[in-house]
């Protein structure tokens, strides 16, 4: 069966180039999504048969106004929510509406992927993007309290594969690693979280990697917690994890992320990454 790709379609002339562009450079058919909230313009049937002209395969519409107007705007008007605490939001609150819809379309017609076409630089791709992975997530990953039974108890019912989270501090608190790695398809080790602190997770503290030296090969597991370009290498040296997980560490200032540290941070682990298979070769 061939891959499909959903499309965010707005009938102009991006959109209508991009349906060709995507199936010429993965071989997937095309679903195209229109969605209107009221925004106006052209008729959705008009955008719908042009769609198909331009080579979907499928196209799917939504008449999504009554929803918009009722489940969006009218909450935002009564909360009064003004963007940047200066001037009501209009096209950022039909985001996640949209994204509903592809998110929808991609499970009726049994998509891979769904595309859109905002600039990579705006505030538009982050909201399609994480909408989309909140939405219709590949993986879970569990962070508080939960007991192995507990874990088992999410796959089943999500039908998801789960990453359990691990705080570690000392060696003891490895000993109910056998347990969770029966039951979750990934752990990640992370730091502690400060005993003052409001939410789970290391919050950019480091541990001791050594730790984790003599860890069981076959659990499959990634690492966290204080990671940064200048240690990554050192700690995926120690531990030999699969993955790293990194935020704090590539921040300029809190919530802040940093094209230069970012890229540094990747350098780091793929110089990392060729070490262990040349020391491998050998």
């Amino acid at each position: 069966m061939t891959e499909r790709i959903v499309l965010a379609y707005s009938g102009g002339l991006d959109t209508s180039v991009a349906i060709g562009w995507i199936g010429e450079r993965t071989g997937a058919e095309v679903v195209a999504v229109a969605v209107d909230v009221g925004q106006g313009g052209e008729d959705l049937e008009t955008i719908r048969k042009r769609a198909l002209a331009c080579g979907a395969v499928e196209a799917y519409v939504a008449d999504a106004r009554a929803e918009f107007a009722e489940q969006h705007c009218l909450p935002a008007l009564q909360a009064n929510a003004l963007y940047m605490e200066r001037y009501p939001l209009v096209s950022a609150l039909s985001r996640p509406l949209i994204v509903k819809h592809l998110v929808a379309a991609a499970d009726q017609h049994g998509a891979t992927a769904v595309a859109h076409g905002c600039t990579g630089k705006g505030n538009d791709q982050v909201r399609f993007e994480a909408g989309i992975a909140a939405l219709h997530p590949d993986l879970l990953q569990l962070h508080g309290k939960e007991t192995p039974k507990r874990v088992l108890a999410v796959k089943a019912r999500f039908r998801l594969p789960v990453m359990k989270a691990i705080a570690v501090e000392s060696r003891d608190d490895l000993a109910c690693v056998p347990d969770y790695a029966e039951v979750a398809d990934r752990l990640i080790f992370d730091a502690h979280a400060p005993r003052d602190a409001t939410r789970p997770g290391g919050l950019g503290r480091p541990f001791d990697w050594r730790i984790l030296k003599n860890l069981d090969p076959r659990v499959p597991f990634m690492l966290s917690g204080g990671l940064r370009p200048d240690n990554v290498a050192e700690a995926l040296a120690i531990t030999r994890a699969r993955g790293v997980d990194v935020s704090s560490g590539v921040e300029r200032a809190p919530g802040a992320k940093d094209a230069d540290r970012i890229r540094a941070f990747i350098r780091a682990v793929r110089g990392a990454a060729e070490g262990q298979r040349a020391a491998t070769h050998h």
